[in-house]
């Protein structure tokens, strides 16, 4: 019996021994064939268009323009240029690759209609010089990859156009364009972007022919799409504008592959031992379950008043009303109020007149059930004029624009 199961063992030991030999042999036939068809490091340059999506709050352009009513959402084309370095060893799931260059963020904001029922059109040109370092990933190690990073982008273009146009009724005439640079912009800013590529051959394949010793220039095409997500870049300090980015564009790459001097296989027979694996241990995890914060999302209310009042009409109540209904649906949110005056009248006076503008907002939402705690007002005056240094300041409409209460609603302003 004993000899028997000896025999039997040999046997199967001879047949794996037998299955192993012509398995190495079969792969050392093939891989005298075989020759490395992508290098490990690339060169190139990328180009693509980026579709800009704007949205947020956009009202305090700079120190000569304030629009009413504030600008939301808007989109753009804008040009993206850089030079692009990639390692990636072709039997390896992961490699690196590195962006750095131009890249644009321009577009035009939906027109708004102000108090003079005149339309208005607001134009960006913001770009920056963006690097973007990111981690390279081919899950089948073939010609598609995905990829994602951080992206670190300093601000270099931050200039607007903005037209206000004839009001419907013709009485007030199209004003002459207003060109310059917005303020309380970023230097820098920090977000991330993922995206997917597929890497075109462009050059000649090489064959198992291929000559050892000699080195081949590869040439490869990449398209490539690219979503850059709005955290992270919000172009200003102040007020809301965000940016979400969806790139399309193609990489122009280059890599040399060196064919090395084919190597002689060595055969080494070794006997297998089977080792039953023991059964894996089950662990039980629990499961988390994540509820997010809910975002809340700036909302600006604006009220005009009469000359020299500080009583509110039909539809400032009408707007306040909208407002405390908001404001009791989510109780965590606050309101600052910032009351003006227009330039009639002394300073002085002019700043007790816009207190008793802001007190009178302020007397209106608590009686109307609003806690007081939830409420910052602040009466500035002639401070802040809106087209003060306007050739035709004298203008009736002009003083109506600054005879106003700004809210802001935000989470951030609760005490």
């Amino acid at each position: 019996m004993k000899n028997n199961i000896k025999k039997v063992f040999g046997i199967k030991t001879l047949i794996l021994s037998v299955l192993i030999l012509i398995g190495i042999q079969a792969t050392a036939f093939a891989q005298r064939d075989t020759i490395q068809l992508k290098p490990s490091f690339w060169v190139g340059a990328a180009v693509g268009a980026n579709l800009n999506y704007y949205d947020g709050t956009t009202q305090d352009i700079n120190a000569n323009l304030l629009s009413f009513p504030a600008f939301h959402k808007g989109s753009g084309v804008g040009l993206y240029l850089a030079p692009t370095l990639i390692y990636h060893n072709p039997d390896k799931l992961l490699g690196v690759m590195l962006q750095v260059g131009y890249d644009s963020r321009k577009g035009k904001f939906d027109q708004v209609t102000t108090p003079c029922n005149c339309p208005a059109d607001l134009k960006t040109n913001l770009s920056y010089i963006t690097i973007e370092p990111s981690l390279r990933l081919a899950p089948f190690k073939g010609n598609f990859y995905m990829y994602g990073g951080p992206r670190l982008a300093f601000n270099v273009g931050k200039s607007f156009k903005y037209d206000r146009g004839a009001s419907a009724d013709g009485l007030l005439p199209a004003q002459p364009q207003l060109k310059g640079d917005f303020t309380n912009m970023h230097k820098s800013v920090y977000s991330l972007n993922i995206g997917a590529g597929y890497d075109i051959l462009l050059s000649e394949k090489i064959k198992g022919s291929a000559e050892e010793g000699q080195t081949y220039k590869q040439v490869v095409l990449s398209p490539f799409v690219d979503f850059h997500p709005y955290f992270g870049q919000n172009p200003r300090s102040i007020e809301t504008w965000n940016l979400t980015t969806l790139r399309i564009g193609a990489v122009l790459k280059f890599g040399h592959v060196h064919v090395a001097a084919k190597a002689v296989p060595v055969v080494v027979i070794v006997p297998v031992i089977i080792v039953k694996e023991p059964e894996p241990e089950v662990v039980v995890v629990p499961v988390v379950v994540v509820v997010p914060e809910p975002v809340i999302i700036t909302t600006t209310y604006t009220l005009f008043f009469k000359f020299d009042k500080s009583n509110l009409d039909a539809q400032t109540i009408k707007n306040l009303n909208a407002l405390i209904i908001d404001l009791k649906h989510n109780s965590r949110i606050g309101v600052d109020i910032k009351s003006y005056a227009d330039i009639r009248g002394t300073n002085k006076y002019n700043i007790s007149l816009s207190e008793r503008r802001g007190k009178a907002v302020v007397g209106y939402l608590t009686s109307n059930g609003i806690d007081a705690s939830r409420i910052n007002s602040k009466g500035l005056g002639e401070t802040t004029v809106f087209n003060k240094n306007n050739n035709r300041k004298i203008n009736e409409v002009n003083y109506a624009l600054n005879r106003r209460s700004n809210l802001v609603v935000d989470i951030a302003t609760k005490k």
